[in-house]
């Protein structure tokens, strides 16, 4: 059952990639170069500033905060400051409080890059008009930040007023934790100051290239030997079934986000709550199970007449839930899996609401 958790964490990374275009550029802004001063207010308070040019292919942030949250009668205060410096492929990560610096290179740059720009401009505002309406984003009005019109993009109980890309003020609130932040300074099409792109003096740099470029190259090879060693069976679920199923249901806090059909070896719909917390419904052939390997299973039982299987487990580092039902008719398993610790009884909801 390794196999449905997987597409679960891709989905949930896929569904965290954004482009903007220019052009049919994938550029960070619709602005060549600038510098931004902010105000942070709120739990979180304090200075952060950002500086970029090449549409914000090169992009640096220093920011500077004191963070005080109040919960269950205890007060956690957490000073931060750190300074981001990213060129292309490259970053740099240093960390004033902690002493450290490290730099890293994004072994999926290009490709990110040549993916965005394989699609026209056209293209590429309608799938970011797509990502924002499904996670039930929408613009609701507009106003001026210091000179700037700005849209006001409401998502995911967030805010931001945006200029051309460029975030010029944003309020957020998550669990009671409201932070705030607003531009107290702009400046477009500036001259870029090379001094921002070197580290501080008294910073021993440690290069994380190597042990990053292994981690990712493990990771590729172990799913390519998994899928090399699996052979896959078409589902015999008509997908118009799956796709009128998971279309008619409405789970309470997530917005359905897309349905896919990957050429038949695998149906999918995937629903987000927040940008890390996503919920997928997963068609595959039974022929494709192993129900030897059930590490991963915590509870095998009957519901409603059919067999079905609790999972618990974490991959890369997110833990997951979810349930697994055997239906015979189609000879297909539906899955549902959570990448958040929903209880069984939260699973069984969500999952008696789809009709097959």
């Amino acid at each position: 059952m390794k196999k449905q958790l997987l597409f679960s964490l891709m989905a949930l990374i896929l569904l965290n990639i954004s482009a903007k275009a220019q052009d049919n550029k994938a550029n960070r802004y619709a602005v060549k170069s600038g510098h931004v001063e902010y105000k942070l207010t709120g739990n979180a308070e304090g200075t952060r500033s950002i500086w970029f040019d090449n549409y914000g292919d090169t992009w640096v942030e220093e920011k500077q905060t004191t963070t005080t949250v109040k919960m269950f009668g205890m007060k956690s205060v957490t000073e931060e400051h750190t300074l981001i410096i990213m060129n292309g492929a490259e970053s740099i990560t240093v960390d004033f409080i902690e002493g450290t610096a490290y730099k890293s290179n994004n072994p999926y740059y290009q490709d990110g890059k040549d993916f965005a720009e394989s699609m026209t401009k056209e293209q590429q505002e309608e799938f970011a008009n797509d990502i924002m309406n499904s996670l039930g984003g929408e613009i609701i009005g507009e106003e001026t930040i210091l000179g700037k019109k700005c849209e006001i993009m409401s998502m995911l109980g967030s805010k931001a007023w945006i200029y051309k890309g460029i975030t010029l003020k944003s309020e957020t609130k998550v669990l009671g934790v409201k932070n705030n932040e607003e531009a107290i300074k702009f400046e477009e099409n500036i001259k870029f100051p090379a001094s921002k792109l070197k580290v501080p003096e008294g910073f021993d740099v440690e290069d994380l290239t190597q042990q990053m470029n292994a981690y990712y190259g493990e990771y590729e090879e172990e799913v390519e030997e998994e899928y090399e060693e699996e052979e896959s069976h078409q589902v015999e679920m008509p997908y118009e079934v799956f796709q009128k199923a998971v279309q008619d249901i409405s789970i309470e806090g997530y917005n359905r986000t897309s349905v896919m059909n990957f050429e038949g070896e695998q149906y999918m719909a995937v629903f987000m709550k927040t940008m890390t917390q996503a919920l997928t419904i997963i068609a595959t052939s039974m022929e494709d199970a192993d129900f030897d390997d059930k590490s991963d299973v915590v509870d095998e039982f009957k519901h409603n007449g059919r067999q079905m299987y609790l999972i618990n487990t974490t991959e890369e580092g997110v833990t997951m839930t979810g349930v697994v039902a055997e239906y015979s008719k189609y000879n297909t398993l539906i899955s549902i899996i959570a990448t958040s610790e929903l209880s069984k009884t939260e699973l069984l909801k969500i999952f008696d609401s789809v009709k097959f």
